[in-house]
Order: structure tokens, then sequence, then C-alpha cells
């Protein structure tokens, strides 16, 4: 029989207690003096009956006025005697009803529990401590019923005692121990009364977590339910599904399965929904069982007639296979030949090295546009390109031993990026400035590029005054802007306009004399003077002012002129009195 909750409470107290202690003033577990050695071994027995009378009586266990009448001593060990009464089972009796908890437990692990005879005779209870000490109690009384956790011990049996059980108290079965405690205490007593709520506090503190029949029947058939459930999806993926049905739940993400479909006409009609969904995904899904499933010819023959199914198809191909050939592959099973060849095209233009990529290009173009009339336009464009990046194979290599000789004009301007894979475009800005007075059988010459490349004159015009503007070569800028017309005469006139001869002079931030030059060729005059005075070319705005013969205008602009170059030029011209002046 286990000890009550009100023991162990007591226990722990008293154990708190004295470890608290300081080690000079420790006192014994069951008495209220500090702990010292005994002055007389004789007395040792006394003293030790008398504190342990004292910590019953402190425990609520009060047998009896006098200890010596109701506990003695047999070699150093107490034993209750038989006179202690009884007034219910299992509890103990001090000339009162009061019931008693059955077991107490000391703070050092003693438990001491009485333990009921069949008769009125006394049974012996050894008690187990911590250190090995066997504490064995009498009592007399009723018999009581014996609880599970009571184990007989062989070796205490024998003549001369009704009966030796040695109690383990166990943290297993503290629970059973507290239900019998508080069945035996009596229902009229205060203190049973009290030490059945103590039980009763302590079960509802510790009720059994374990879940009731109810809960476990209610698992078990939902754990059935989902078995059914998933054999029934087990069974339904070889049972096919109507069309919608399963389009439906690739649409919305749910568990699906195209095995089933195992003719061609529930395939394709499984293809035609989806196309009928306009959804992407879903085509995607059934195009690509299609083509697990079927064979090659009849898997091209069937999507090539559904151009939907194809477009995505053809995107997701690209889409996760961009640098593979098998998209091309795909795109001529498909028939879409020009879209093919194109991306063949796009694939060898990718190519790093100059030389490998000019012949891929070439054998892309034998193979795939010169054999197919609607892409001679893309064959004439590839040509020019094969064109170009020939000569600039044969350019590079040479400019690149020039400027590490420090020739002309790459040691003025030294070259920043290599010309393979320029546009044409730039490759005559290039030949314009480092190649503008080679002789026309070099295939460096500008205007042999100019020619081969049927360039315009207004681009051709463009990248030369470019070219030449930054390396200030002026006589070059002047002879490029000058004509002559058919009697001989110099002229000067311009592919480009003289607004924009302006704007590359400003650009490469020519001398003020050279931009107010051919900025005097615009023709507009308010355009002139709107664009000197954004340039502050004072001269000019006062030159053009001068010939509109407007003094106001002029006047009103003098402050701008004041302590610059320009401020003698404009008296000069206000003073001029060849100009007649409009107001």
């Amino acid at each position: 029989m286990a000890q009550s909750s009100w023991g162990k409470e007591m226990s722990d107290d008293m154990d708190d207690e004295y470890w608290n202690e300081k080690p000079g003033k420790r006192r014994n577990f069951f008495d209220d003096k500090p702990t010292s050695p005994p002055p007389d071994s004789t007395d040792s027995g006394k003293k030790e009956t008398r504190c342990f009378a004292q910590s019953l009586k402190d425990a609520g266990l009060d047998i009896d006025n006098e200890p010596r009448d109701f506990i003695s001593m047999h070699g150093g060990v107490p034993r209750f005697s038989k006179d202690a009464g009884r007034t219910h089972s299992g509890s103990f009796s001090s000339g009162s009803a009061t019931g008693r908890p059955h077991s107490l437990q000391s703070a050092r692990g003693t438990s001491l529990t009485p333990q009921s005879s069949a008769g009125s005779n006394s049974v012996p209870v050894e008690l187990k401590t911590s250190r090995s000490s066997s504490v064995v109690v009498e009592g007399s009384g009723k018999s009581s019923s014996a609880t599970s956790s009571t184990t007989s011990s062989p070796a205490a049996s024998g003549p001369g005692t009704d009966g030796l059980y040695v109690h383990r108290r166990s943290a297993s079965a503290s629970l059973g121990d507290k239900k019998n405690t508080s069945q035996s205490s009596s229902p009229g007593s205060s203190h049973g009364s009290h030490h059945g709520s103590s039980a009763s506090i302590d079960e509802t503190t510790k009720k059994d977590t374990r879940p009731s029949m109810t809960e476990v029947a209610k698992l078990q058939a939902e754990i059935h339910a989902l078995h059914r459930k998933i054999k029934s999806l087990e069974k339904s993926r070889w049972s096919a599904l109507p069309v919608a049905d399963t389009v439906s739940r690739i649409i919305t993400g749910e568990r699906y399965s195209l095995e089933p479909y195992k003719s061609l006409k529930d395939k394709m009609t499984l293809l035609d929904a989806a196309i009928g969904f306009h959804d992407g995904n879903a085509i995607i899904a059934i195009v690509m069982f299609l083509k697990k499933t079927l064979s090659k010819t009849i898997f091209h023959q069937e999507l090539s007639k559904r151009p939907e199914a194809v477009n995505q198809y053809i995107s997701f191909l690209k889409s996760y296979q961009s640098k593979e050939e098998s998209v091309a592959a795909e795109l001529g099973a498909l028939g879409r030949v020009e879209e093919a060849a194109l991306w063949r095209y796009k694939l060898a233009s990718q190519t790093e090295l100059p030389q490998q990529r000019l012949t891929r290009i070439m054998d892309c173009n034998s193979m795939y546009f010169q054999r197919k009339e609607s892409l001679a336009t893309e064959n004439e464009i590839i040509k020019e390109q094969v064109l170009l990046l020939n000569k600039q194979l044969q350019i590079e290599p040479r400019d690149q031993r020039y400027q590490i000789e420090g020739r002309f004009p790459f040691r003025e301007l030294p070259r920043k990026t290599s010309l393979y894979f320029q546009p044409v475009i730039t490759t005559l800005f290039y030949c314009c400035l480092y190649h503008y007075a080679s002789q026309e059988s070099d295939m460096s010459n500008p205007q042999t590029l100019k020619r081969e490349f049927n360039l315009s004159d207004k681009q051709f015009l463009f990248q030369a005054l470019l070219a030449r503007a930054k390396l200030k070569d002026w006589t070059q800028v002047e002879a490029l802007l000058t004509s002559k017309n058919w009697l001989g005469k110099a002229k000067m006139k311009a592919a480009v306009t003289f607004s924009q001869v302006v704007y590359i002079l400003v650009t490469v931030k020519a001398p003020t004399e050279i931009i107010a030059k051919y900025m005097m060729f615009i023709e507009d005059k308010e355009s002139r003077i709107a664009m000197a005075t954004k340039f502050k070319i004072h001269v000019v705005v006062i030159d053009t002012l001068a010939q509109l013969k407007d003094r106001q205008r002029l006047l009103a602009y003098r402050p701008q002129c004041i302590n610059t170059p320009a401020d003698t030029h404009f008296e000069i011209v206000l003073r001029n009195t060849d100009h007649k002046w409009k107001n």
C-alpha cells in the first residue's frame, strides 16, 4: 500500500528543510534539534525511540501519550506493540475515531507502511531506507485487504511471525496505492474524508491521458475510410474517366492519370478537349503524353493538324531546350521549315570563335536557306554577313600588328575593342578612322566597303565625318562637305543637313571657328540663331541678326557678348554703314 499524498508532502518538506541546513547544524529527519554526537551509547535506543515517536506525533500519528508502552526497541529496530488498537482497516487509533494515513515516507526514502494480518496477531512490516537500514513495525488490528503493490518475502516468513512482507514503493503503482488508501479510510472519520479529498485532487491532476474506447473506435473508422479511398483511387487509375473530368483535374492541379486512354481516338479527343479549354499547361501535359505513347510519324502527323498545340509545344521546347538541335528537328518534322532554318541560324550565330561561326553560318545557309525559295531574302542577308565576317577576319590580325608597332593613327587613337562580330556601319566607321587613305583594292578601303554592301551616301558621309573630325582632319571634313557642279564650281553641299554636321563637330569638341563656319550654312536663319544661342556661338548670332537687319534684337543680345571676343565683332557690325536696319 503506497503512501498518501499527505505523507509525501510532509516528507518533501522535511527533506528540503534538512538539506537547507548548514553542515554543522544539520538536523535529523525526525528531530527538531540540531544533530550532535550521542553522549552515551546506552541511551541511543531511548533517543531513537523518542525521536521516532515524536516524528509520528508531528506527522499526525498521535498513537499514545506514553511511547514506551506503545513502542519498544528490539535490537535497535522499532516495532509497534500489540496494545495499539485499530479503529479502521489499516489505520491507527489513539483513543479516537480519527483515521490516519497508511504510510509515511521520510526525507531519505524510508517507507513506513502498516500491513494488516489475517487475525488479531501483529504483522511485522519491514521498511527499506536509502541507507539499507531495515525498520519493522508491528501492528494489531482487524484484517484489511491486501494491495497489488505488496509482495511477500519468503525470507521473513517463519515460526513466531504471522507473515513478513517487504514493501517496495514504485512510481508505477502510486496511483493504485492512492486509490486503496482512499478506500480504506472510514467514512465516519473527519481525517479520512480529508485524505479522500487529497487523493481525488491528485487523481484529477494525474488523470490518464490514454484515449477512450470511443475515440479509438472513431480513429479506426477514419483509418478504414482512408484505406477505402486509397483503394478506390488505385482502381480508378486504370479506369478512364470522362475526358472533361480529366482535363479539369489537370487544370485544377488534382490527381489524374492519362494511362487509361489507350486508343488513338481517345487520345486525340483528350487533346482536343484541352485545346478547347485554352489552357497551355493541360495542352503540354497531353502532348508530352502523346509523344511518349505514339510513334513519331503519327505524333507529328496528328499534332501538325492542330496549330494551337504545335505553338504550345514549340514554345515549351524553346524555353527548356534553348540550345538544342532537337528544337529545329521538331520544327522541321512539324512542317515549319522556315522556323527550323532560323533556329539553326540562331544557334550558329551564338558561336564565340570567329572562324567556327563563319563555318557554321555558311553550312546553315547552304543547307536550309539556299534550298528554300521563301527564304531568298534571308539568304542574301546571310551572304553579306559571311562577306563582312571574312573582311573582319583579314583586317583584325593586321591591325593588331599595326597597333603593336605604333603606326598612325593607332598611336593617336588606340583601339578599344576588337573588330570581330561588329555590324557593317561600325566596320565602316572603323575603316574611315584607320584606313581612310588606303587603296581601293584594299579590302579595308571605306569606298570599297560602301560599294560592296550598297551603303547610301548619307550613311557613308555621316560615319566619315565623325571619323575624320575625331582625328581633327578639317581638310578632309571640308572635302567631304564640298561638291562641284557640272561647270566645275565648288559648292558646300552634303547628303546630311548642316545641323547634323554642327552636332557632329560639337560632339568631337571642334574649335569654335570651325563650328561657326559650318553653322552659317544652315539655311533657316531662325534655326541658325537658335542653335548658335544654344551653343553660345555669338558671332553667328550677330551676323545672322545683321542679315535680318534687326537692330533691336541685336541690341537686346548685346549683354551676352560683354567680356567675350565677340564683343569687338558686335561693335564692328553695329557701326557698319552698309547695313540698312529695319528698326
